[in-house]
């Protein structure tokens, strides 16, 4: 009932005339009780349909929040589908779960192949732009049973730390658990649109970072000789060649050593392919513990190893070769009554003007190396050359 009706009404019923009759009166009263239950229920539905828009409104915010938590969760998956890398794809899942919750913080830990610790693989926060990108070698590792982690671990399910200020989700993959999702909220409040949400993510996460894992752990079995565990001669390939590069724009040197054991077909041939095999296992050992850390070991197939000297020139690499060369000659063996002395021959080149490509510089450590041989084994030949100049 518009304002003017109401009124208009009002108007008709506003007075009695005293000379109206006791049934005119009653008429009247009658009338004017309508008009006001009229207003009543229009006032009344005037309060519902505002109410309903209300209703509609955030019927509709909720509808655009969930289409925006959906639409990230796509975007993850697409950001994740392609990474050969867990960490990386750990990286994505953090960032998107921030996002769609609000959270202060989100860390993602992931289970060792033991299952007794987690180890820190991701960590959105908002302060992430403060802080140092290195982390204490104590905080990014955890036992696997402590606290909000070990409970979201053992109940295989979201848990939420006694003061709520912590959630956490268990990773999982065809009911195995791979490692946890920790959210620490922020200003929105953590109700169930968001939490249902981040269990979708969690879900997408959980197998992306597996399928990742799973892919980097087959490439790195590529990339290693199932005997020794030491590179095998793809890798060997790979970084030589990205140390070639390093080395030509940056004028870093870089050496190489050639490794052959001395009479290995004879040791074959007298004590068997076993006794071989320990062998090459212990100059794997050998090369471990004469190396450095910026070191790189291969074995390139049969008794032939290489090791790669970074930011080493030819100097550098003869000392290299020549300890590598002691640790050898210092592994006995006892077989059959007899200690076999393992004994190898190492040629030494660095990258030069002598050597540019990758080519070159095998040739001239394998022609150093079979110098050695030639000189009566068990030593370390090579020679110096002039460094690359810088790339300008």
């Amino acid at each position: 009932m518009t304002q003017s009706q109401r009124l208009a009404l009002m108007g008709a019923t506003a007075s009695d005339s005293p000379g109206m009759s006791s049934r005119a009166l009653r008429s009247r009263r009658s009338l004017r009780r309508e008009v006001d239950r009229l207003t009543a229920l229009a006032d009344e539905n005037q309060t519902r349909l505002l109410e309903r828009e209300r209703e509609l409104e955030e019927q509709q915010r909720i509808l655009r929040n969930l289409n925006a938590r959906q639409a990230m969760i796509l975007r993850m998956e697409r950001e994740v589908a392609g990474s050969r890398n867990p960490f990386h794809a750990a990286e994505a899942a953090a960032g998107a779960a921030r996002m769609v919750s609000g959270a202060r913080r989100v860390a993602i830990w992931l289970l060792d192949d033991e299952g007794m610790s987690v180890r820190l693989a991701a960590d959105a926060d908002t302060a992430s732009a403060d802080r140092s990108d290195s982390k204490d070698a104590d905080q990014t590792w955890a036992p696997s049973c402590a606290g909000l982690i070990g409970r979201a671990l053992a109940e295989g399910q979201p848990v939420a730390s006694t003061d709520g200020d912590e959630l956490a989700w268990p990773l999982m993959v065809t009911n195995r658990l791979t490692g946890v999702l920790v959210l620490t909220p922020g200003p929105i409040e953590i109700d169930d649109a968001i939490s249902d949400a981040v269990s979708t993510l969690v879900i997408h996460a959980g197998a992306s970072i597996e399928a990742a894992r799973l892919h980097a752990e087959q490439q790195e079995l590529a990339r290693r000789d199932p005997l020794t565990h030491l590179a095998n001669r793809r890798a060997f390939d790979e970084d030589l060649a990205q140390e070639r590069e390093r080395s030509r724009r940056h004028a870093n040197p870089v050496s190489l050593v050639m490794v052959d054991l001395d009479h290995f077909k004879a040791i074959n041939d007298t004590y068997g392919h076993p006794v071989g095999d320990r062998i090459l296992c212990e100059v794997a050992d050998s090369a471990r513990r004469a190396l450095r850390g910026s070191d790189s070991a291969y074995r390139l197939g049969g008794e032939e190893f290489a090791v790669i000297a970074r930011d080493t020139d030819i100097g550098g690499a003869l000392v290299l070769a020549e300890r590598l060369r002691s640790h050898i000659e210092s592994t006995i063996l006892a077989e059959c009554g007899d200690d076999l002395t393992i004994t190898a021959s190492l040629g030494v080149a660095e990258l030069g003007s002598g050597h540019h490509d990758i080519g070159q510089l095998v040739a001239a450590a394998d022609a150093a190396m079979y110098a050695a041989k030639r000189s009566g084994r068990n030593r370390v030949a090579g020679r110096p050359s002039t460094p690359l100049a810088p790339v300008g």
